[in-house]
């Protein structure tokens, strides 16, 4: 599940719920409409992956690759990748009609990715994330003053060049040896071992009990129920890789007023509805994700920086550091670095939280979690922690005698399809799988 204002992520698909069923004079939770719409994507998608396989272009041209003027160019059309339907409009042409884009047009790359000419493999890249409407204000109800009663989620794609190989794989290859090994390329970006988290509740005394074993006094401390999110932010090993938390699943964002054309970008930032903005959240001290245009687009991780002046009258905000780029949005995190506390968080370079595998580190009102020594953590991979007052507890998987389970990155899940190889002589082959269009049987 995405950044967002949820109450907790219901669907599971190990589960095999058909639909949801609702009962008369009972409250309605969000949760319950959202794995509505969850169990009937999932069934959809696993559907066309039947008919249409792991990955399959539509037609002739659909993303087809190919080389002009020393670029690589992607080729209009509609490409299914384990059932999700990815659409590259291409770019209008002259004479009518949709042409191919350059790679560095893609709409969801990153800037800065280069894409290798000879040697390499090319394949898509797809997942998804969320729209808030302090970047896409299209969707809001004006007469209700830009309040957000729902959020937009967008899917990304992004084709992509890998010049380096798994081990002993055959590369560049054919298309068929290429094709075989492509679980072994998948696993090069996503990992079936990408790391785990388990989590705790301390004991009403302080410090936590053995992992394998659960206190009588141990509880969530806190007064309301909330969806705690923990993100990586900088990937890499156990020893490596940085985090963040938040206590409302990353779901406080502040839009930012647009600079004017040629204003060098700020530290100081002024919020769109200043009005709206619930102000005690946002005081000196609170450490801020920076989201440009770009950071948006790709799904990448923004910059991290603290509010280093709470709000004048007119609204502003001073950063403590200048951005990158020129602000979209900035989402609060509540990751805190508490000198006082001997088992406090450590503040890594990317100001984000060392992730210290394999050692418990606190995050509020008890709750403690703990990495795995793994050896990949992958940038955006997060975990989901929904706390219950009623209960004082989390709700977390336990095994037979109580203890929570660790558990594998509740998401970004990545889906990934081959398209081509760039031979050491420059040539293209394809290895996509193409359908026709009404002959698919």
């Amino acid at each position: 599940m995405m950044h967002g204002d949820f109450s907790r992520v219901s669907f599971q698909p190990e589960k095999d719920f058909l639909r949801v069923l609702q009962l008369q004079g009972r409250p309605l939770l969000e949760a319950d409409a959202n794995e509505q719409t969850a169990i009937l994507l999932h069934y959809l998608r696993a559907l066309a992956a039947d008919i249409l396989g792991p990955s399959a272009a539509i037609d002739d041209d659909a993303f087809r690759i190919s080389r002009a003027n020393n670029q690589l160019l992607i080729h209009p059309g509609v490409l299914y990748v384990d059932g999700v339907r990815v659409v590259n409009a291409g770019r209008p042409q002259t004479g009518g009609g949709r042409g191919p884009i350059r790679f560095d047009e893609q709409p969801y790359i990153p800037p800065d990715t280069n894409a290798a000419m000879t040697g390499a493999l090319v394949y898509l890249d797809v997942f998804e994330r969320s729209v808030f409407p302090a970047e896409d204000p299209s969707y809001t109800e004006p007469a209700l003053d830009g309040t957000a009663t729902s959020l937009r989620s967008r899917l990304v794609w992004q084709v992509k060049t890998e010049p380096n190989r798994p081990p002993n794989h055959t590369f560049p290859g054919t298309p068929n040896t290429a094709l075989k090994e492509w679980a072994g390329w998948v696993e090069l970006w996503q990992p079936p071992d990408r790391g785990t988290l388990t989590v705790r509740l301390q004991a009403g005394g302080g410090a936590g009990a053995a992992a394998c074993t659960v206190p009588p006094d141990a509880a969530f401390r806190g007064l309301y129920n909330q969806l705690y999110r923990v993100e990586v932010h900088t990937g890499g090993d156990w020893q490596t890789a940085t985090f963040k938390w938040s206590c409302e699943n990353g779901a406080q964002v502040l839009a930012v007023q647009p600079l004017e054309a040629g204003a060098p970008v700020s530290a100081v930032v002024a919020p769109q509805h200043p009005h709206t903005v619930d102000w005690p959240l946002w005081g000196k001290g609170t450490w801020v994700e920076i989201l440009t245009a770009d950071v948006l687009r790709t799904g990448s991780p923004g910059q991290l920086t603290q509010i280093s002046a709470p709000a004048q009258r007119n609204g502003q905000i001073t950063l403590a550091d200048t951005p990158d780029a020129a602000v979209v949005m900035l989402r609060r995190w509540d990751t805190a670095f508490d000198q006082a506390r001997r088992d406090r968080l450590t503040r890594a370079d990317d100001n984000a939280a060392k992730l210290e595998g394999g050692k418990w580190l606190p995050l509020e009102h008890g709750i403690e979690v703990q990495f795995a020594r793994a050896t990949v953590y992958r940038s955006g991979d997060y975990w989901l922690l929904p706390s219950r007052t009623a209960t004082d507890d989390l709700l977390w998987d336990r095994d037979a005698s109580g203890a929570y389970i660790a558990q594998l990155p509740h998401g970004v899940q990545h889906h990934y399809a081959p398209l081509a190889l760039l031979q050491d002589d420059g040539s293209v082959v394809n290895l996509r799988l193409v359908l026709k269009r009404g002959n698919l049987f």
